[in-house]
């Protein structure tokens, strides 16, 4: 009897494997448990890399003005999640700031002599 059970039981889970098959994609499972795929910066892969260069070149007590190519709130957002504690402001407080990070896309001016260049922009102390 009991054999009989573990078999109906096994049955009823091999039903139901077969049933998830139609939908079991093992390429979009991939993607998403690939750690390099960071859906936080979706809108802009190379944000990041910018964002951990400020990181390693700023105080965490510093003052960061953020410039960007775009005035969407999701690049300030997204800078001040990544470079907690500093304080994140953006151009219209840039006075109060004790570096500026300017992240440039396309055809943007030189990079100032006294600035550090970081991947996607530059970093000026003032």
């Amino acid at each position: 009897m009991s054999s009989a059970r573990a078999a109906i039981g096994a049955l009823g889970l091999a039903l139901l494997a077969l049933s998830f098959a139609p939908s079991f994609q093992p390429r979009e499972i991939r993607a998403r448990l690939d750690a390099s795929r960071d859906p936080g910066f979706a809108f802009d892969r190379e944000y990041r890399s910018f964002l951990e260069a400020v990181e390693r070149a700023t105080p965490p007590g510093a003052t960061v003005a953020v410039f960007t190519p775009t005035s969407a709130e999701l690049y300030l957002h997204q800078a001040a999640y990544q470079l907690a504690p500093r304080r994140i402001v953006g151009k219209e407080l840039s006075v109060q700031a004790q570096y500026l990070a300017v992240y440039r896309r396309g055809k943007a001016p030189p990079i100032p002599a006294s600035a550090v260049a970081v991947p996607g922009g530059f970093l000026l102390k003032r």
